[in-house]
């Protein structure tokens, strides 16, 4: 079985990424899914504006299922309204194949994607720098230096254009 190396990159980075990373992550592609609409919509291409409109969907149903309504207060149940208004408004864009509405919601999807920066950095920077640690060994951990390694000797008219 063979793997797709980015798809094998992006769970990696799903499974290494902060909280706030991970909606970064989500924003990120829903602003490619949006460009993605538009582009369908200049092309008049139906079918893949609608194929890129349910992908759009999933990861807005993932930022609105993120949404901790309990310790996010207004924060939260105003992004809860507001996704709900996005989807409305996409549903608009689709029925009336308008790159405009699309257009709207991709500029105030770069705005959220930038605050959402903004909150990572600040998280970043208030998050105490820890110093690594020096590996402990075990009990069967053989604590013995390994041999130098030398540099293979190459003859000088190998190295020669």
């Amino acid at each position: 079985m063979s793997l797709d190396p980015k798809r094998a990159y992006r769970e990696a980075a799903v499974r290494s990424a902060t909280p706030v990373r991970l909606i970064l992550m989500l924003y990120e592609a829903g602003i490619e899914d949006l460009r993605r609409i538009i582009a369908a919509i200049q092309e008049n291409d139906i079918q893949r504006r609608t194929d890129e409109a349910h992908h759009f969907l999933q990861v807005l149903n993932q930022l609105q299922g993120s949404l901790d309504m309990e310790r996010g207060g207004d924060v939260a149940a105003n992004l809860d309204r507001y996704y709900s208004l996005v989807r409305s408004q996409l549903w608009q864009a689709e029925l009336n194949n308008s790159s405009e509405i699309v257009q709207s919601l991709l500029a105030h999807f770069l705005s959220l994607h930038q605050a959402w920066l903004e909150v990572e950095r600040a998280t970043t920077a208030a998050a105490p720098k820890q110093p690594a640690e020096p590996p402990v060994p075990s009990p069967t951990t053989h604590t013995t230096t390994p041999p130098p390694v030398s540099e293979p000797s190459v003859p000088e008219n190998e190295w020669s254009a």
